[in-house]
């Protein structure tokens, strides 16, 4: 399990941010469960695109 976290740092970084930003939106903000699943899917993409952006670029 720990190779699995150090080989996908993008992967582990996702489930990371997606699962605060998705339980603070349901029980911190109220919102309903499906606006959470998205707001949380997608911040976490844009925010994992520009760290990878950051350090590797297109090449």
């Amino acid at each position: 399990m720990l190779s699995f976290i150090r080989s996908h740092p993008y992967i582990t970084v996702f489930v990371i941010v997606f699962c605060i930003i998705f339980f603070v939106a349901v029980f911190g903000l109220g919102f309903a469960w499906s606006e959470s699943l998205l707001a949380a899917a997608v911040i976490s993409a844009v925010g994992v695109a520009v760290q990878w952006w950051q350090t590797n670029g297109l090449g």
